[in-house]
């Protein structure tokens, strides 16, 4: 019944609307001595076209050291999701969990299409008055994660492109062979007896144990360095920890599935991790590692740290 509620009680009515060339400092301004998150962005006749929050300021135009007169157009989000005055409780939570976001704007539009804002709706209130329960909570933090990754992927080395260097589009298909070959190469699977169909399986493997096994801003993480493909296919493993995923149950799964001899399985799976490992940023890598048992953090040590400590245990 309380998802069926009304949001009227829980619309903030004092709003901020800046016009769209009104610089970035300002509108940071208006947010401090306001008390509000964000402010909404209206076009020369007085219509809202977008909304700016303190998050657009610090991470898009901070980040990308945009000049702070940069107009609010330039870092606005463009007719973001939003309901009408008379939306339930429920239509603004599943758009928060589509979305991940934790503000949804109230919106009245005219007979041409118009946006007027006449309020804004909070996840905060929503939690404060009760009216969101934990399992969907849940769902739009997850949202929340999930967009801000995507947000950035590209700036860590996501491994995907559209085009490859003659201007060629590529295709999913396409970048999903690379990835596995590019494993291949790096783990020296063939020393150790692999073709390259094994060593795919074994990659498999081993990163839906390891997305599996840490929690799900981690298995983002993971999830963001790997082809839109398996990005799709492995969505709902990434919900852990899952604390029964063990390099011993691996090992069997990888065993039993006649991706490896009985007894090259782990040393295979050691460098298909060593291999996947080096194509992360050294900064991931470590945040990684922090969450995963020693079992699987040993085993993706950057190449020259495992090269050091086998050289080093060997004298």
């Amino acid at each position: 019944m309380l998802y069926r509620s009304s949001i009227d009680p829980f619309i903030h009515r004092k709003i901020t609307v800046l016009h769209q060339d009104v610089a970035l400092h300002d509108a940071a301004r208006a947010m401090r001595e306001k008390g509000q998150g964000c402010v909404f962005v209206a076009d020369h006749q007085g219509f809202v076209v977008g909304v700016v929050t303190d998050r657009d300021i610090a991470c898009r135009a901070v980040a990308e050291q945009l000049p702070t007169d940069a107009p609010l157009a330039q870092v606005m989000t463009p007719t973001p999701a939003h309901v009408a005055p008379n939306a339930t409780i429920d239509e603004v939570v599943r758009l928060m969990e589509e979305n991940g976001v934790r503000r949804i704007p109230v919106l009245e539009i005219d007979p041409q299409g118009r946006s007027y804002v006449v309020g804004l709706v909070t996840l905060d209130d929503l939690m404060a008055g009760e009216m969101v329960d934990t399992f969907r909570l849940s769902r739009i933090i997850r949202g929340q994660v999930r967009r801000r990754v995507g947000e950035f992927a590209h700036q860590r080395g996501r491994v995907t492109s559209m085009f490859d260097g003659q201007g060629r589009v590529v295709t999913d298909e396409e970048v999903l062979s690379r990835f596995f070959f590019e494993i291949h190469l790096r783990s020296g699977a063939e020393k150790l007896g692999l073709s390259p169909e094994q060593t795919e399986g074994i990659t498999r493997e081993l990163l839906r144990t390891l997305i599996s096994r840490v929690h799900h801003t981690a298995a983002r993480h993971i999830l963001a360095h790997l082809p839109p493909t398996l990005e799709e296919e492995w969505e709902d493993d990434s919900h852990g920890p899952d604390r029964r995923a063990t390099l011993e149950r691996l090992q069997a799964r990888v065993r039993d599935d006649g991706w490896c001899h009985v007894d090259n399985c782990r040393e295979a799976i050691m460098a298909v991790g060593r291999a996947w490992a080096s194509l992360l940023p050294a900064d991931e890598l470590a945040l990684l590692r922090g969450q995963l048992p020693p079992e699987f953090s040993a085993m993706l040590l950057p190449p020259e740290d495992f090269e050091r400590r086998r050289w080093t245990h060997v004298a």
